[in-house]
């Protein structure tokens, strides 16, 4: 059998379509929805970035607050502890006008006893008002923001 009867007649041999008319927009329908797709993943793109932006805002503004809060929470525990010096700096100055009016040895140690069973109390009072100033500062700089941090459960 010759070569040519190998091919019959009825099939034809055409070009496949080039690479460009395979993906010509007008001829497929895979482009048909991409317009769609792109404009709402825009406006998709764009609500969350307002979301973003909107959410920074608000925790910038929360953290100002707070920070203002404990900075004049800070100034008030600062004031305490120069008001505790002071009034450490009397009580030693005073003691030491007393015992330079000291007479003897017995004397001098029932004064300086005296004197640090005195500093002792104070120490415990000045430490009881500081625990309390700073427990009130903290809970103060806590309270502004927690309604704020509630609205993210």
């Amino acid at each position: 059998m010759p070569p040519s009867a190998a091919v019959s007649p009825k099939t034809e041999i055409t070009a496949s379509p080039s690479l460009s008319e395979r993906l010509d927009p007008s001829k497929t329908d895979v482009y048909k929805g991409l317009p769609e797709i792109a404009g709402d993943a825009a406006t998709y793109t764009k609500d969350a970035s307002q979301k973003i932006a909107s959410g920074a805002t608000h925790a910038m503004d929360m953290f100002n607050t707070s920070y203002a809060n404990a900075a004049k929470g800070v100034m008030s525990y600062n004031v305490k502890i120069l008001e505790i010096a002071q009034v450490n700096m009397r009580a030693a100055l005073d003691h030491f006008h007393e015992i330079s009016a000291v007479k003897s040895l017995p004397e001098l140690i029932e004064r300086s006893t005296a004197n640090m069973r005195k500093q002792v109390e104070l120490l415990s009072a000045q430490t009881q008002d500081l625990f309390g100033l700073g427990r009130k500062v903290f809970t103060e700089a806590a309270e502004t923001i927690k309604p704020d941090v509630k609205k993210f459960d």
